[in-house]
């Protein structure tokens, strides 16, 4: 039947609108988790950025040379390089990497974020790059731009993060000997933060299926009254129909019986014209005696009005001269 087809063609329509609807919604969700990541990243990066700056612009900081420690070979020697307090204590300069290599520790302990500085050729090998992370910094030599990725690891998924690092004035003040270009890409700064396992957003899964079961009744009940109204409509179009074949059937009888009755009254008029001449001659044959002539007719006559039948008498010409 055409409504059900028609049904059938819009529940589809609106399941499919539906399922669209809620992909689009699920993809808007999972960019909104990367936003967000992302976000994050960057006020990691930030607070990260300053604290560089802050010891860079301070010519480093300098802390208690725990015990078993070493003198770092890494930054240039010179005046200022170690320090000697009244009481004996030994103080060492500690670089910006070092310093965010530590709390990159006390991150991880704590909220399981790690963030480094890192590059293809680091000046100490603590900062030597992972392999995700040596793409990346391959990719700032032509092309200096944050990059970031959602990855699948072994402890779930995690937000990968890197920003290019540049050689600034304050480096040089530590890293006077090492051929640095200032505004050159020296490395990047990598931050890795977890995230929680993917999935569906419940209640938008929950709100989408529901407003498509919705639809589908709303659908299915429109669809019965329409279907209820088409039955009744077809009942009333068989019946009119049928009183009209009835109707037809009456007219058809009428019009036989019409016929019928046109026939009788031919036939008897036919007989009355036949009974007229023959009338006619028999007056025109008797003509020379007028008063039996007169009798006859005052006879007929009389038969004629008295007549239990309805009887006419016409010309030649089918005029009505007479009726009873």
């Amino acid at each position: 039947m055409p409504i059900r087809r028609y049904t059938a063609l819009l529940i589809a329509l609106w399941l499919g609108a539906g399922t669209l609807s809620l992909v689009w919604n699920l993809h808007e969700h999972d960019r909104q988790r990367r936003a967000l990541a992302l976000e994050a990243a960057r006020t990691f990066l930030d607070q990260l950025k300053n604290s560089r700056d802050w010891m860079a612009g301070h010519q480093g900081i300098w802390v208690l040379r725990p015990e078993g420690r070493q003198e770092s070979p890494y930054l240039d020697t010179g005046p200022g390089r170690i320090l000697t307090t009244r009481e004996g204590q030994i103080l060492d300069r500690i670089s910006p990497a070092t310093m965010i290599r530590e709390l990159s520790l006390i991150a991880s302990r704590k909220k399981g974020v790690t963030f480094h500085l890192t590059s293809l050729h680091p000046v100490n090998p603590e900062n030597r790059a992972n392999d995700w992370e040596k793409i990346w910094l391959e990719q700032f030599t032509r092309e200096p731009v944050e990059k970031s990725a959602v990855v699948v690891t072994e402890r779930g998924p995690v937000f990968r993060y890197m920003s290019p690092l540049f050689v600034k004035q304050e480096c040089l003040q530590c890293h006077t000997e090492r051929g640095f270009t200032l505004g050159s890409v020296r490395g990047g700064v990598s931050i890795t933060l977890p995230m929680t396992e993917a999935g569906p957003n419940i209640a938008l899964v929950a709100g989408h299926l529901g407003a498509m079961l919705g639809g589908v009744l709303i659908i299915l009940f429109f669809s019965h009254r329409i279907n209820t109204g088409r039955r009744e409509l077809m009942a009333l179009n068989r019946e009119l129909v049928n009183e009209i074949a009835r109707r037809k059937e009456a007219q058809d009888k009428l019009k036989k019986a019409k016929e019928h009755l046109e026939r009788k009254v031919m036939e008897r008029t036919l007989e009355l014209s036949t009974t007229n001449r023959h009338l006619n001659r028999k007056i025109h044959h008797q003509a020379h005696i007028e008063q039996a002539l007169t009798a006859i007719y005052d006879e007929f006559f009389q038969l004629f009005n008295s007549a239990p039948d309805s009887m006419l008498v016409v010309d030649r010409n089918f005029e009505i001269l007479r009726v009873n």
